[in-house]
């Protein structure tokens, strides 16, 4: 697989979880990887779905 982020061994896992008012839903993205070429503050800074307490609606 090719990517353009300097990172190997990308594993990632998503959670989706019905509220209990039945109309919205906790989704949890976590991952892990290992950087090459740059530093870990680097690749992780990459990832666009790296924003704590980030909230939206999209679908």
């Amino acid at each position: 697989m090719n990517a353009p982020f300097p990172v190997t061994k990308y594993q990632s896992t998503i959670h989706v979880k019905e509220d209990t008012d039945g109309k919205t839903f906790l989704v949890e993205w976590s991952g892990s990887f290992n950087p090459v070429v740059v530093s870990d503050e680097v690749a992780i800074k990459l990832f666009p779905w790296n924003l704590q307490g980030w909230h939206g609606e999209y679908f």
